[in-house]
């Protein structure tokens, strides 16, 4: 049987969050938007 990889899900601090920050502004900015879904490895 193989080894078992196992990652943390502890946040990442040197990530660039531009695109994200962008996309949820426009979330945020827009009353119609009732639902929003986030996901990600």
């Amino acid at each position: 049987m193989g080894k078992i990889h196992f990652e943390k899900l502890t946040p990442i601090k040197d990530v660039e969050l531009k695109t994200y920050k962008e996309a949820l502004d426009f979330v945020f900015e827009n009353n119609e938007i009732r639902n929003i879904a986030i996901t990600g490895a």
